[in-house]
């Protein structure tokens, strides 16, 4: 048995392979996704980076970061709660 090698094309947005019915004109869509821009990578998003300078912004992101690494503070992150520090350590029993 021979093998074939068929050159086709390959989204960059939502990685489908095709080949055309006819190889004269390079594809203006993608026939899955429909995306106009299938022959470029997504670009990626640029993010600002935001340096806290006060020290009570220092401190509120210690103690984000302190919730985040505690199972309790985690749950109550992922329930949607407003949750302080003091109530955290309440509930852990370090208070």
């Amino acid at each position: 048995m021979a093998k074939i090698t068929l050159a086709g094309y390959r989204c960059e947005r939502c990685a489908h392979e095709w080949v055309p019915r006819e190889a004269t004109d390079e594809p203006k869509v993608c026939p899955k996704c429909k995306s106009p821009y299938w022959d470029r990578p997504r670009a990626q998003p640029k993010t600002p980076q935001v340096v806290p300078t006060s020290p009570l912004a220092k401190q509120m992101q210690g103690d984000k970061a302190f919730l985040e690494g505690t199972r309790e503070g985690q749950r109550q992150i992922k329930a949607g709660h407003r949750t302080s520090l003091s109530d955290v350590k309440r509930s852990l029993g370090d208070a």
